[in-house]
């Protein structure tokens, strides 16, 4: 076999096992531990971009809650092993659960990551411009 034809087997593998990863929003410092609760005003830990691999990994959690009415947001952003489901709110005390799993790439979106997508897409805008 030659070296290219070893090369595009190589890629075309390559793609065959990131396309059937589930790609989510992971709240921790590492993506390698699992997802943690972190609230909007907490810049110690960050949102990561994970690939979540494996059988039991079918959607992306968004899960988040608030302890009263003028509470903060806290909230958790990972790989899930549930089947996606709609939105699911349930009533504790003065405050409130949420829950969201989706099947789709980082459709776990927390509003934190929006601006770092747009910075990201000018920046490669202005990269290929140039």
């Amino acid at each position: 076999m030659s070296s290219t034809s070893m090369l595009m087997l190589m890629t075309l593998m390559s793609l065959v096992t990131y396309s059937t990863s589930l790609s989510c929003w992971h709240s921790g410092t590492s993506t390698a531990t699992d997802a943690v609760y972190t609230s909007m005003r907490a810049t110690q830990v960050p949102v990561l971009m994970k690939e979540c691999v494996g059988p039991k990994n079918v959607s992306c959690l968004k899960e988040w809650y608030t302890v009263g009415k003028i509470s903060d947001v806290f909230y958790k952003l990972g790989c899930s092993e549930m089947a996606k489901a709609a939105e699911k709110t349930t009533t504790m005390g003065t405050g409130e659960k949420t829950t969201f799993t989706c099947a789709t790439d980082y459709c776990n979106t927390s509003t934190m990551v929006y601006p770092v997508m747009w910075v990201l897409g000018l920046a490669l805008i202005i990269i290929t411009n140039q």
